[in-house]
């Protein structure tokens, strides 16, 4: 980029001391005239000069560089449609799947589980119907990020699906007190992870601090996999170099800073979410186990299958290959 205000400071300076030399002013005096110059005050206003018109243009014009950016957004969301499209539609049946579901499993816990089988568990069955409601609306974020070409911004908010899905898992383990220790930290300023202090699993494990580390470290469904994608999610979610070089969106050569939307690395977040989903709508429709609600777990996890094949297919198709970051989800 060209300093144009610094060209126009030298070419002003330039046409003054022209300006000088045809007045008749000896080289003497120019230099002079030159030292006492308020180069300070000049800059100033050529920026301060240039930074109102700059503020005027855009305000006069914002409607048409808004309507061109909106043009230009229009484009590559028709451009996503042709590559991930068929992904998208698989990502969507299984988000409304879901929720049907938990719907339908809180009319079956309604109607035909009975009082006395629902006491026990009362409390786990509100953690665990809320921590799916959430992980279910963020399923729904991630997948509009994807859809926008926004792959890292998406798999920071798996991060999130990831976190509820070991909550969930050790609310489930852990039984009834610790639900109500954690709905009861609603009405509190207590650390996020206060609530696990009063398990057994904790107790027993003597860990001097109360972090989302142990809570993973309990869960059955976490293996070494999840583990990196987890920590790649944090990396991308924080400020790190491996965040700001590295990033999903940005395939090899990583020859260019992404700025905006791009249509690469929508596979992984797409695929972490979707097996999020069904794992948090799993914990949640086993609590009071009937066969209907077994056969939607099933269905889901076999969905799930699918949704990895789609996306799969999309990416080798329009990229080649899968590299091992994108395709850690093959061992899920």
């Amino acid at each position: 980029m060209e300093d144009s205000l610094m060209n126009i400071y030298d070419k002003t300076l330039e046409e003054l001391v022209d300006k000088w030399i045809i007045e008749g002013l000896s080289d003497d005096e120019v230099n002079q005239k030159l030292e006492e110059f308020d180069s300070e005050k000049v800059l100033s206003f050529i920026v301060d000069t240039s930074s109102q018109d700059m503020f005027k243009f855009a305000k006069k014009n914002r409607k048409r560089i808004a309507k061109a950016s909106e043009k230009a957004n229009k484009e590559f969301l028709a451009h996503q449609v042709k590559l991930w499209g068929k992904c998208f539609e698989a990502s969507e049946v299984m988000y409304k799947l879901a929720i049907e579901a938990a719907e339908l499993y809180g009319q079956y816990v309604e109607d035909r589980v009975s009082v006395d089988q629902k006491e026990p568990k009362k409390y786990t069955y509100l953690a665990l119907q809320s921590i799916h409601g959430r992980a279910c609306q963020q399923f729904a974020e991630v997948l509009c990020l994807l859809r926008g070409g926004f792959a890292d911004a998406a798999h920071a908010r798996w991060r999130s699906m990831y976190e509820l899905c070991c909550t969930a898992e050790f609310i489930k383990r852990n039984g009834e007190d610790i639900a109500i220790k954690y709905i009861e930290q609603i009405e509190t300023e207590d650390k996020p992870y206060a609530w696990i202090k009063e398990s057994k699993a904790y107790k027993s494990a003597n860990k001097p601090r109360l972090t989302f580390d142990f809570i993973q470290e309990t869960c059955d469904f976490v293996n070494e996999e999840l583990r990196k994608q987890y920590k790649l999610a944090c990396l991308v979610h924080h400020a790190s170099p491996q965040g700001t070089f590295k990033r999903l969106s940005n395939g090899e050569p990583r020859n260019i800073i992404p700025a905006g939307s791009s249509d690469y690395g929508i596979a992984m977040p797409a695929e972490s979410a979707a097996y999020c989903l069904q794992l948090a709508t799993t914990l949640f429709l086993t609590i009071h186990p009937c066969l209907d609600g077994i056969a939607r777990c099933r269905f889901l996890h076999m969905w799930f299958i699918q949704i990895q094949s789609v996306y799969h297919e999309a990416h080798e198709k329009y990229f080649g290959e899968l590299d091992k970051k994108q395709s850690a989800e093959d061992s899920l």
